[in-house]
């Protein structure tokens, strides 16, 4: 089978008319995003967090949960569009320092759900990483991660990746940038093959998620939380529990299109 080629970058036209991208897909993360996302906003407010399954290290200073460069918008100015989360499919264990090592044991990506479902925005293979169970309120992420890793084992990755189902929900602008940073042809063989060298998934390294909003006046803002992990145990960090800034297009020109792949 082929693999998948990457689709061409449109035109930027600004944010879309007459949609209403709405709540997330059902996925194996929808209740995590739903939560994150409840959390967050509750935050931007200086609301009480609400309460849950996930938890939320105390905070050192809890006047100063949300951290921004300027004015941060009120949470009924936006709509949430995409959650996001850097995860760390661990493959085999890492290995100690010395012999030889490919250091391809692990493979990096974010996972990206939307109204369009659960997809893979971006994906690099990379050294294995130290890991631990994932608690209850994480289980969405074995599951969704264990969608991901036998998408790549058929190498059918290319079925998940972000594309154009997501241009509606997201706007030309929102889209474009989302196409200059997908994987390459390589990138994606790398994955699949170091997949199929593999049985199953090991464990989950866990680092940032995002939300991505658009506000009235059509600004699109990105909200970071990290997950934090000590003793075993993964929490959300609370100084500061929210990081949100601007979403700024990077103006350097997109990188040239691969050439097509071999004929089989």
């Amino acid at each position: 089978m082929p693999p998948p080629t990457l689709a061409a970058g449109p035109t930027l036209t600004g944010p879309p008319r007459g949609t209403s991208p709405g709540a997330f897909a059902p996925s194996p993360l929808t209740e995590l995003a739903n939560g994150i996302r409840d959390i967050a906003l509750a935050a931007l407010d200086g609301r009480p967090l609400p309460s849950g399954a996930i938890p939320v290290q105390p905070s050192r200073d809890p006047e100063r949960r949300v951290r921004s460069d300027g004015p941060a918008p009120k949470s009924s100015d936006l709509d949430v569009l995409v959650f996001a989360m850097e995860m760390t499919l661990v493959l085999r264990a890492p290995r100690d320092s010395g012999g030889d090592d490919d250091g391809r044991g692990a493979i990096e990506i974010i996972a990206f759900l939307s109204r369009t479902g659960l997809k893979v925005a971006s994906l690099r293979t990379r050294d294995a990483r130290s890991y631990h169970p994932l608690p209850d309120w994480l289980s969405g992420v074995g599951r969704g991660g264990g969608e991901i890793f036998s998408a790549l084992k058929s190498r059918r990755i290319g079925d998940l990746l972000v594309g154009q189902t997501e241009r509606p929900v997201l706007g030309d602008d929102l889209y474009q940038m989302l196409m200059e940073k997908r994987p390459t042809v390589e990138r994606l063989q790398e994955a699949e093959a170091l997949a199929a060298a593999h049985d199953r998934v090991l464990g989950y390294h866990l680092d940032d998620v995002f939300l991505v909003a658009r506000d009235r006046d059509g600004t699109v803002w990105g909200l970071e939380l990290e997950i934090d992990e000590s003793d075993g145990k993964h929490y959300l960090d609370g100084s500061p529990l929210v990081r949100i800034e601007r979403v700024k297009r990077d103006r350097s020109p997109p990188p040239e299109a691969p050439p097509p792949p071999p004929a089989p």
